[in-house]
């Protein structure tokens, strides 16, 4: 998939954000804006968008309306937004990350959805994986893909969450513990 554009690959957590209209009583402002920036670059085709075939079958499990479905199968009918098949090289791929991220030191459990996300996007090369995995408050959310960012069993996948187009995080920054929470965290804290 060589294109010259940036190369975004969205888990399901971002295309629920955006089917959904999450807005920033859900996710950070930075966040927020950085999903409508993506739609937009991929609108003017600026960027490529691209994710598993897994993520249709995630997403509609989370009983869209059909003004929802119709908003998904618009963006993928664009020539530069991909849906791919989770082939046997992807599947050799998930099985690899699960097994060398399931060890003694890391105690880190990648599921197998999970796991199918990555190795898409590491086999056809993203410039980057965006998620909200690891932004739920209260860490409700143990598995955290944000922090596997640059490590992805052995492969320097780059795992961000959305940000805005004119304000992209410093690269040592970015993470669950990166500055695009801290709106997030300064609420949490007033709230108690």
């Amino acid at each position: 998939m060589k294109t010259g554009r940036r190369k975004i690959y969205w888990d399901t957590t971002c295309w629920l954000a955006w089917l959904n209209g999450e807005g920033t009583d859900v996710w950070p402002a930075p966040v927020v804006q950085g999903i409508k920036d993506v739609v937009e670059e991929v609108e003017i085709g600026r960027a490529v968008l691209f994710t598993s075939s897994l993520t249709r079958g995630e997403i509609y499990q989370g009983r869209l309306s059909q003004q929802q479905r119709d908003m998904f199968a618009a963006l993928m009918r664009r020539r530069n937004v991909r849906e791919i098949n989770a082939d046997s090289r992807i599947m050799d791929r998930a099985s690899s990350i699960r097994e060398h991220h399931d060890n003694p030191i890391e105690k880190r459990k990648i599921s197998t959805p999970d796991a199918t996300h990555l190795a898409t996007a590491i086999l056809y090369e993203a410039d980057e994986f965006q998620t909200m995995d690891g932004l739920q408050k209260g860490g409700s959310n143990k598995r955290k893909l944000i922090a596997l960012s640059g490590n992805v069993a052995g492969y320097p996948l780059k795992i961000i969450q959305p940000y805005p187009l004119n304000a992209p995080p410093p690269a040592e920054l970015v993470g669950i513990d990166g500055p695009l929470l801290e709106k997030a965290r300064q609420d949490s804290e007033s709230e108690n």
